[in-house]
């Protein structure tokens, strides 16, 4: 194997790219800017320069990875809805509870009672609401560590790569001191030979060493301008290494205290969920029982009742049977009225006959004395007809 297949960089690298690819995700292709920065470097170490180049490549790579699986994660605030569900389960049994001991429901106590089941459901629904968003969040929450995992881990050897490539830039940037040193040196030695030159130099002599002096001056600065860019590799790959080691040393805190809640609400329901059922079934069965006492109250009440209503409108039907069976049938009094009315009508009408008997005989006299002064006055009417 070559030396750059077996440095460390190169063994972290490949580590990190088994996680990465087990994801199904493509690696960079293209060429990216910072490699052909690199390559003005290559002078000063090309196994140095390639490995920095391909740690570096795949940067890209498995950001893109931790965005993929950040964006993946399921965040909302469901613990509202557990909390919502249990306040509303407790207000409305000790509701329903005072309804019960009170013994009487008003119509607007009704109509809430069935807005509740309408809006809310019932009191056992809203138990399986909560099963089911706890099953929610804890499904959200075991994909979350699982996903902070694969990013924990993936970066945990890419990391370790970047920290070798930065000991490799360390070599490249120790190189390019020595190149910028020994470029300095040179320019130094031109600069001499232009500001003394050789007793006797010709004009023609003095300008070639200028030129030279020049050319010196540009091998210079270039050597500079790649040492500096060694030298910011270095420092860049220093300082990411460092920093990145604090925030995904947060993360992993963070996914470290996340895995413990989960482990614990996965234990906490698997051996509560017992308790859930039991207040369910217990506050269903309270309900049940003081609907059961009312009942049988009530049973009790209507029969002892309806006994002492009986035992009331039965003494008064049997005493007005009493005297319907053995009381008189027709009343003195009722024989008095009538006798009396009878007696009455007839000293009266003897009475009234005698009055209109002479009544009778009077008009019928001035009957007869109309009539015959109509006929002495019809003869004497004829008598004086021509």
């Amino acid at each position: 194997m070559t030396a750059v297949a077996m440095n460390p960089a190169r063994k972290y690298l490949d580590k990190a790219m088994v996680v990465y690819n087990q994801m199904g995700l493509a690696t960079a292709k293209e060429e990216l800017p910072v490699q052909r920065l690199i390559s003005k470097i290559a002078v000063f170490g090309e196994d140095q320069a390639l490995t920095i180049s391909s740690v570096l490549a795949q940067q890209g790579s498995f950001n893109e990875m931790a965005r993929n699986q950040i964006s993946g994660m399921e965040i909302a605030e469901r613990y509202e809805g557990i909390s919502a569900n249990f306040n509303s389960i407790r207000t409305d049994s000790k509701r329903q509870l005072s309804i019960s001991e009170r013994g009487s429901i008003t119509i607007v106590e009704r109509c809430q009672n069935g807005w509740m089941n309408v809006s809310r459901g019932s009191i056992p629904k809203r138990f399986d609401k909560i099963k089911s968003l706890y099953t929610a969040v804890s499904n959200s929450m075991g994909d979350q560590i699982e996903r902070e995992h694969r990013v924990i881990e993936a970066y945990g050897d890419y990391r370790f790569a970047m920290k070798a490539a930065e000991t490799e830039a360390q070599i490249l940037l120790a190189n390019a001191e020595v190149k910028l040193n020994e470029a300095k040196a040179a320019l130094e030695a031109a600069q001499a030979a232009v500001v003394t030159p050789a007793e006797g130099a010709t004009p023609a002599e003095i300008s070639a060493l200028e030129l030279a002096r020049d050319e010196k001056i540009r091998e210079h600065s270039d050597m500079d301008d790649k040492y500096q860019v060694a030298k910011d590799m270095a420092d860049q790959l220093s300082t990411g290494y460092n920093a990145s080691e604090f925030v995904f040393a947060r993360l992993a805190q963070t996914n470290k205290v996340k895995s413990r809640l989960y482990d614990q609400t996965v234990a906490f329901f698997a051996t509560n969920e017992i308790v859930f059922t039991g207040i369910t079934a217990a506050t269903t069965a309270n309900a049940g029982l003081v609907e059961g006492t009312r009942t049988i109250n009530s049973m009790k009440d209507g029969i002892n009742q309806s006994l002492i209503d009986l035992a009331e409108l039965g003494n008064k039907s049997l005493e007005e049977g009493l005297r319907a069976g053995y009381g008189s049938t027709i009343s003195a009094n009722s024989m008095k009225i009538l006798v009396d009315a009878v007696v009455g009508f007839q000293e009266s009408s003897v009475k009234l006959i005698g009055e209109l008997r002479t009544e009778a005989t009077e008009n019928s006299k001035e009957v007869a004395r109309i009539a015959e002064d109509g006929k002495r006055r019809f003869a004497e009417s004829l008598t004086k007809v021509a």
